[in-house]
């Protein structure tokens, strides 16, 4: 069950790590001593252990019916490599990290880490404004030569992440809260596979992990220690943001953050950030010059939209980029109501505006 000499490290420790309750503490315990091999052999024995009896049993009942072996060739198959801290490939800049994982499962290929990064985060409750400029972030830096890292999640950082792959030049990585086979959240399936497929996406968590709340404040640490600039696009005060910015801070890692509208709940924390004294991020040509790289070239910029109706341009002209209703548009356009109504529709079906109940947003085009 046990005897296959050819298998690697690796592919024992995949294996510990599907056992009930086997999380980093346990695994480092069972491993006391012993090689990954050796562990799992000695709890196939039930050979004493700093563990209880009923861990023991559980433990013992699972490894005797598992083929680890079988289990093996079900990462390899699905191009998932198990990379512990002295495997080759296992990133450098986690290396003397304060509290690194010990081991990593990816899907893809984490070449890009050699490259400049800067990790974009934000709310997943994120405006249109802060879609807009993750976006625009993760494409121009990722134009510039620079890997962009997120946490795949809704909001900020699917924006960013679907920036990057826009640029199609440097690949972005991402860090999860579960395992690789269990994609999370279900609606950034496409995404995720894009990700994987033109970078990397990277988890601490077994294969069949659900994504447990804990996991996602365990995933920050990670984030921000591969991270050499983390930009805070849309946060509120709280939240998992703040906790990567935490991170961040253990790190020595730099943190910028987007000025947004006061009067936005999005945000709230990226304004008390700046006023704390993080560096603002108001283009990705801060963040290229945080890095002490070469500036944006004019043929990476964001191209300003125009639209050749001159009423759909004021229109657009009166939105600041913000959250509006129609009668605020009513009156900064100084627009009939019947004519504002149909301006709206042609932009909204350009795509050139989004609603959201009675609320309008501009955008970018690109969402």
């Amino acid at each position: 069950m046990f005897d296959d000499g050819l298998l690697p490290a690796e592919a024992w420790v995949a294996a510990l790590l599907q056992l009930d309750s086997m999380g980093p503490a346990k695994m480092r315990v069972v491993l006391a001593g012993r090689t990954p091999a050796e562990a799992w052999a000695a709890i196939v024995s039930d050979e004493p252990l700093k563990t209880s009896a009923t861990l023991r049993q559980r433990w013992r009942v699972k490894a005797r019916s598992t083929d680890v072996k079988a289990l093996w060739q079900q990462h390899t198959s699905h191009g998932i490599s198990v990379l512990l801290t002295e495997s080759v490939g296992f990133p450098a800049r986690l290396i003397g990290d304060p509290e690194p994982p010990d081991v990593l499962f990816v899907r893809g290929d984490l070449g890009a880490l050699r490259l400049p990064t800067v990790a974009i985060i934000g709310t997943r409750n994120c405006t249109q404004y802060g879609a807009d400029v993750a976006y625009e972030f993760g494409r121009d830096l990722a134009a510039t030569g620079i890997c962009v890292l997120s946490g795949l999640a809704l909001g900020i950082d699917a924006a960013a992440h679907a920036g990057a792959l826009a640029a199609n030049l440097a690949p972005p990585v991402a860090v999860v809260g579960s395992g690789l086979n269990r994609i999370y959240p279900s609606r950034n399936r496409a995404l995720w596979t894009s990700v994987a497929q033109a970078g990397a996406v990277v988890s601490e968590y077994p294969l069949g992990s659900a994504p447990l709340r804990w996991h996602f404040p365990a995933r920050n640490r990670i984030l921000a220690g591969l991270a050499d600039v983390v930009v805070v696009v849309e946060s509120g005060e709280e939240g998992g943001s703040m906790h990567t910015v935490a991170e961040a801070a253990a790190r020595d890692r730099t943190v910028m953050a987007v000025p947004g509208p006061i009067r936005s709940p999005a945000s709230v924390g990226t304004n008390q950030l700046l006023a704390d004294g993080c560096a603002p991020a108001a283009s990705a040509g801060d963040i290229v010059a945080m890095l002490g790289l070469c500036p944006i070239s004019e043929a990476t910029r964001p191209t300003p939209i125009t639209v050749a109706d001159k009423s759909h341009q004021r229109i657009l002209d009166s939105f600041c980029w913000q959250s509006v209703d129609l009668n605020t548009l009513v009156k900064r356009t100084g627009m009939d109501f019947s004519a504002l109504s149909i301006g709206l529709e042609s932009l909204r079906q350009t795509r050139q505006i989004v609603q959201r109940g009675q609320w309008f947003e501009r955008t970018t085009g690109h969402l």
